[in-house]
């Protein structure tokens, strides 16, 4: 089942900090995690964007849309750096972020930072949204929610091809395998049964939903970083109720 296939690589996958475009990988302080998490959840419900794009924030997966700027926007103002009409205050920006980057050279940052700010777009969503593009697409690093961990090329080459019939078998969306690595997928009768393959769905969605949101990493095929045991994640399977053993 597509499901095992995912949890058997939480035991084994091992690998080193890097990322295809070459950039390293930097995980966000924990307080700046929830504050990011908190007030993202604060703008989804405000703004009504699709829920997935608090997966597609950090790392920077964003695309240019006006909706996609009012969440930003409302970002910037629920964690107190917009300026005005798209602007964003720089300093308030990097002394949220420091902790994160004091180990870089921050300062490089900063001017990365006011550089991209002299950016305007149509109205303050596509401003926000240019800024905000630019500071992640040229920094030195990737900033992230959460540690991004790859799979194995063999265990990726049978995800896709089981993942492949289940959409045949289901009729699930095309890009279902793709939105449930890095998970992304919404709860739907449909993706339950993509995920299950089988004529059970009721709770299948769920453990896998709880799995991947509470997963110390999360499972992206194009990045490594070396872990520990595998005794955190079976200790998360056990609290979903799925059988893993």
């Amino acid at each position: 089942m597509l499901f095992n296939i995912f949890l058997i690589f939480g035991m084994v996958v091992v690998a080193h900090a890097g990322i295809e475009d070459n950039r390293p990988i930097l995980p966000l302080q924990s307080d700046l995690v929830s504050l990011i998490t908190r007030k993202g959840e604060i703008c989804v419900n405000e703004t009504g964007v699709s829920p997935a794009i608090m997966h597609n924030l950090l790392p920077w997966r964003v695309e240019e849309s006006e909706i996609n700027g009012k969440f930003l926007l409302c970002l910037a103002k629920e964690m107190e750096f917009h300026e005005k009409d798209g602007k964003l205050k720089v300093d308030r920006f990097i002394d949220l972020f420091y902790q994160s980057l004091k180990s870089l050279d921050v300062e490089s940052y900063k001017k990365l930072f006011e550089r991209c700010n002299e950016l305007s777009g149509k109205n303050a969503y596509y401003t926000v949204y240019k800024i905000a593009n630019c500071f992640h697409t040229n920094t030195p690093v990737k900033m992230a929610l959460h540690v991004l961990v790859k799979m194995p090329s063999q265990m990726v080459e049978k995800v896709k091809m089981v993942g492949s019939e289940c959409i045949k078998q289901t009729g699930a969306p095309t890009n279902s395998l793709a939105n449930s690595l890095p998970w992304n997928l919404p709860e739907n009768e449909t993706n339950e049964k993509f995920l299950f393959c089988k004529d059970q769905y009721d709770t299948i969605y769920k453990s896998v939903d709880c799995f991947f949101k509470n997963a110390p990493v999360s499972v992206n095929p194009h990045l490594r970083l070396r872990l520990g045991s595998g005794r955190h994640f079976l200790e998360l399977l056990a609290t979903t109720g799925f059988p893993h053993s």
